[in-house]
């Protein structure tokens, strides 16, 4: 869900309080993200792979570069428009009991926030965004999930959380789940075209690409921090990946 995706970097635009009349409209991509709380009314999304609907008290997620169809009751609504710097979701998100959950109230006080204009008020308004998505993280339980993708979302989690502990393992991720380590990879390969093990991979050497541009750390110790014991091991599978040595990759970034 977009509100677990820890390495986005928002970039807060604009907070509407919106009365429209029912409506039917198609939009074009567009190159910022939408947050839409519904305080009164509803609408139906639809996408090339999606259709859902956002009832009075949701709040829906439209990621940027979607384009969709919308048919509208008339309504009122918060809108909140930002950028994500980063690897954003590519599809329509709803949780249908945002007022229940008061995630409401978050957006209805951002709202009052950027309507202020008091001094300081757009980082405020930011940090209550971030505030809200970390929220979400903790306690919702998302509707819109397919059956499989509810099934081993705790895994799912604790795979991109604790990829970098060098002693995890597949049995250990599945568990999170209540599953067996063959249905986990059998799932996992079927949603993200991937297996568990080349994304605890991937993972792990985008990480280590991150700490070697810093110049902080060497390649034995950036090793260890990603979950590799071997050294050796590590860099024959970073040359594999980056068609360089953690070493050259490293000294790419170093200035004379």
């Amino acid at each position: 869900m977009f509100y677990e995706n820890h390495k986005l970097c928002l970039q807060l635009l604009d907070v509407y309080h919106i009365n429209r009349a029912a409506r039917h409209s198609n939009i074009k991509k567009r190159d910022f993200t939408g947050l839409a709380y519904r305080l009164r009314g509803s609408s139906e999304f639809r996408t090339e792979k999606q259709t859902v609907s956002a009832p009075q008290g949701s709040l829906i997620y439209i990621p940027q570069y979607l384009a969709f169809e919308r048919v509208s009751t008339d309504e009122e609504l918060i809108i909140i428009h930002f950028k994500c710097h980063g690897k954003d979701e590519d599809r329509l998100q709803v949780i249908k009991d945002a007022k229940k959950q008061l995630y409401g109230e978050s957006i209805l006080k951002i709202n009052e926030e950027w309507e202020s204009k008091a001094p300081g008020y757009k980082n405020r308004c930011l940090s209550l965004l971030y505030s809200l998505f970390s929220d979400m993280e903790l306690n919702n339980k998302p509707d819109d999930l397919t059956d499989e993708e509810a099934i081993i979302r705790q895994s799912v989690n604790y795979l991109n959380t604790y990829y970098d502990k060098a002693d995890i393992s597949l049995s250990e991720i599945a568990r999170q789940s209540h599953i067996s380590e063959v249905y986990f990879r059998k799932i996992y390969k079927k949603l993200y075209a991937i297996t568990p093990k080349s994304a605890i991979q991937n993972k792990r050497i985008k990480k280590a690409c991150q700490m070697l541009k810093t110049g902080y750390f060497s390649v034995e110790e950036t090793a260890l921090k990603v979950g590799y014991k071997d050294v050796k091991y590590f860099s024959t599978l970073f040359l594999k990946k980056m068609n360089k040595t953690p070493s050259e990759y490293k000294n790419s970034f170093e200035t004379i």
